[in-house]
């Protein structure tokens, strides 16, 4: 009995930890350092497409939800001036963020295109890697990011 007791503990530990670690890394130490949705040097995020004055993805068709993403990856492209490694292509290292709300439309699809939009994603950015985080759910709505998970051989972010 101890013994179950002592591993729960730790793995209790453990959680606190990595949940406490997700806090810093998003919303910074206040007083210390910013994290990735507070940082005023960070790039203003996008606006994503409006389809009928709207933009929720619950709102949008797999193309149109596609579309956001392609939209994503073209101001990535355009902030680095497509110079990250030998230049950011679809095939480079990139990692795509969005809430957990958000990741349900992944496994989305229809009858004319018979896929999912995360296969339509995965054919696109074949080194793409998805990542759900609760933090991304915010009273603005959800947000989602695409980051280059390095620069010049330098991690450029927390991936």
């Amino acid at each position: 009995m101890p013994r179950k007791f002592t591993a729960s503990a730790q793995s209790d530990c453990g959680n606190t930890i990595n949940q406490d670690y997700n806090r810093f890394a998003f919303f910074g130490v206040e007083g210390i350092n910013y994290g990735a949705l507070n940082n005023p040097q960070l790039p203003t995020p996008i606006t994503p497409t409006k389809v009928s004055g709207k933009t929720k993805w619950e709102d949008k068709s797999i193309q149109q939800r596609y579309n956001d993403i392609l939209a994503l990856y073209s101001d990535l492209v355009g902030r680095t001036n497509g110079v990250v490694g030998d230049g950011v292509d679809m095939a480079s290292s990139l990692t795509l963020v969005l809430s957990n709300k958000a990741s349900v439309y992944l496994k989305s699809s229809n009858e004319i295109m018979a896929t999912s939009l995360e296969d339509l994603i995965k054919k696109a950015f074949p080194n793409l890697r998805i990542e759900t985080a609760p933090q991304l759910s915010t009273d603005a709505g959800e947000l989602i990011q695409m980051f280059v998970r390095s620069y010049q051989g330098q991690p450029a972010c927390y991936s």
